[in-house]
C-alpha cells in the first residue's frame, strides 16, 4: 500500500497498517536497547553554581529522524566517591509537559547515592548556563531546535510533543522519540564503568510518568520504575488526558497494551485530586501491574499538588523505594498491600517490615459516584477535577501490624473509597501507601 493512501477512515486505521507500524516501533525500542550511547560533554553549558558544580552538561545521540541523527541535551551527576572501583546504582530522570532537564531532582538523587541524568525528551535546549533550577523555563531558559551553539552538520531537531491522529511514519510520532531517547539514556549510563549497570532505575513526573509507562513495555532492563501522577490507561479513564482517547493514537501508545512486560518494581504516585490524571486511571494501572512484582506499591495522595517541585517533595518515597528495589543495605522496605478490599465490608493483608512504625490506617472516601468536570477547583484555572471532595476516616479501618490483616467497615455515607497505611521508616521519615479506588455503590 501506498503510505501516502495509509489515512484514517471514520476515526480509525486499517488493522493490517496499525500492526504494521506497531511491530516497527517494537523493533525500533529493540534497537534503541542494543544501541551503545557516549555522552558529549558542552563545556560552555556546565553549572557554575557551587552546588551543582559536580553536574555535567552533555548531548547525546538520539533516535533518527527522516534519515538524520538528532541530538539529546542532557544533565549528568555521579555522587562523590563513585568511581570502577565502587560503582554506584543510577537513575533516569524524565521531565513533565512544559518542564526541561531540572538541575535540582539531578542532585537530589546524587545526594542519595545514585548517579542520575536528567534529558530534555522534546527537543529543547538551554539558552543559559545554569538552566533548569526553577519549575517551567519554556521560553526562557530553554528553547526549542538546535540553536547555533548546539547546531551540527547531520543532525536535525527531534519533533516536540505532538501525537498525530492520523496516519504518520513512526519516526514522524513524537513518543517515538520521547520512548527512544529515555532508553538511550539508560544505555548511557550502563557504558559507564562507575555505575551498577544492573541497578539503574527510571522516574518520569506527569508526563513523563505516562513517558516511562510506555518505556517500561518495551525495555525491561531497569531495576525499579516510579511513574509520579502520570500513568497508563489514559484514555479510558474518567479525566482523559491528551490525545489518548483518539483512535489512532490509542491504537499506537497505549501504555497498558505492553504493561504485561513490566516485571520490575513498580511505584504508582499518584495524587487524589490531580487535574490531569484520574483516579481510576491509577487503579487500573496498578491493577494491572499488581501480580508482576511482590513489591509493586501503589500510593494515592491527599494534601499535595501537581508540578515538578511538588513531586520533588516526596522524595523521601521514591528513595525508600528505590533503595528497598535495588537491595541497598541498610534499605528499610516497604508497606506493600498483597490484596484490596471488595465493597463496605474491608478485610485484606498488607506486608509490613519489622522496621516500620507509627503504622495505622486511613480511609478516604466520596460520598457520591466518581466523576470529573472541567472547572476551576483550586483557583489555578479550568481543568478536568473531580467533581467530589474527599473525606477522610482514621477509626472505620484498623490495621494488625503483626499479622498485616486490615480490617473495618466503610461508612455508610460513603460511595467509594481507598485506604492507605499511614507509617514511618527509618531513615525515610512517613510514608503512605495503599491500594486503588473501590466503588461501594
Amino acid at each position: 500500500m501506498d503510505r501516502k493512501k495509509e489515512t484514517a477512515v471514520g476515526g480509525f486505521q486499517d488493522a493490517a497498517v496499525i500492526e504494521r507500524q506497531k511491530k516497527e516501533i517494537a523493533e525500533a525500542m529493540e534497537r534503541a536497547v542494543r544501541t551503545p550511547v557516549s555522552a558529549r560533554e558542552i563545556p560552555a553549558y556546565r553549572p557554575t553554581l557551587p552546588e551543582y558544580a559536580h553536574i555535567r552538561a552533555v548531548t547525546y545521540d538520539g533516535m533518527p529522524y527522516r534519515g538524520q541523527k538528532t541530538k539529546v541535551f542532557a544533565y549528568v551527576g555521579f555522587p562523590a566517591g563513585a568511581s570502577p572501583e565502587s560503582p554506584v546504582p543510577a537513575i533516569v530522570l524524565v521531565h513533565g509537559g512544559g518542564g526541561h532537564p531540572l538541575l535540582p531532582w539531578v542532585k537530589l538523587w546524587n545526594d542519595c547515592g545514585y548517579a542520575a541524568i536528567a534529558m530534555d525528551t522534546t527537543g529543547f535546549f538551554p539558552n543559559r548556563v545554569n538552566a533548569g533550577q526553577k519549575e517551567i523555563t519554556a521560553g526562557q531558559e530553554y528553547t526549542y531546535g538546535l540553536t547555533p551553539e548546539f547546531a551540527e552538520e547531520g543532525y536535525v531537531s527531534a519533533p516536540d510533543r505532538v501525537f498525530h491522529t492520523e496516519y504518520a511514519p513512526i519516526e514522524e510520532h513524537w513518543a517515538y522519540h520521547g520512548i527512544g531517547q529515555v532508553i538511550l539514556a539508560g544505555n548511557l549510563l550502563r557504558g559507564d564503568a562507575r555505575v551498577q549497570a544492573d541497578k539503574i532505575g527510571i522516574c518520569g513526573i506527569s508526563w513523563g510518568g505516562v513517558t516511562i509507562s510506555l518505556v517500561i513495555g518495551y525495555d525491561q532492563r531497569f531495576a525499579f520504575a516510579i511513574p509520579i501522577y502520570g500513568t497508563a490507561y489514559e484514555c479510558s479513564g474518567l479525566s482523559r488526558f491528551g490525545k489518548f482517547s483518539e483512535p489512532y493514537v490509542r491504537a499506537l501508545w497505549a501504555a497498558e497494551d505492553r504493561l504485561d512486560r513490566a516485571h520490575m518494581p513498580i511505584l504508582w504516585l499518584a495524587y487524589n485530586d490531580d487535574g490531569n490524571f484520574s483516579v481510576d486511571s491509577y487503579t487500573d494501572s496498578a491493577r494491572h501491574t499488581a501480580g508482576a512484582n511482590p513489591q509493586n506499591v501503589l500510593a494515592i495522595l491527599g494534601n499535595w499538588s501537581h508540578s515538578h517541585m511538588s513531586a520533588l517533595a516526596k522524595q523521601a518515597y521514591c528513595r525508600a523505594f528505590a533503595d528497598r528495589a535495588i537491595g541497598r543495605p541498610g534499605a528499610s522496605g516497604f508497606v506493600t498491600f498483597r490484596d484490596w478490599p471488595q465493597g463496605r465490608e474491608v478485610l485484606c493483608h498488607a506486608e509490613i517490615p519489622a522496621t516500620a512504625t507509627d503504622v495505622r490506617a486511613r480511609v478516604f472516601y466520596i460520598t457520591e459516584p466518581m466523576s470529573y468536570s472541567v472547572h476551576d477547583k483550586f483557583g489555578h484555572g479550568a481543568h478536568p477535577f473531580l467533581d467530589q471532595v474527599w473525606k477522610t476516616d482514621d477509626e472505620a479501618v484498623c490495621v494488625d501490624v503483626a499479622s498485616g490483616e486490615v480490617r473495618g467497615r466503610i461508612p455508610d455515607e460513603a460511595a467509594g473509597y481507598y485506604i492507605n497505611l499511614l507509617f514511618t521508616l527509618p531513615g525515610y521519615g512517613a510514608i503512605e501507601s495503599g491500594t486503588g479506588y473501590i466503588p461501594c455503590l
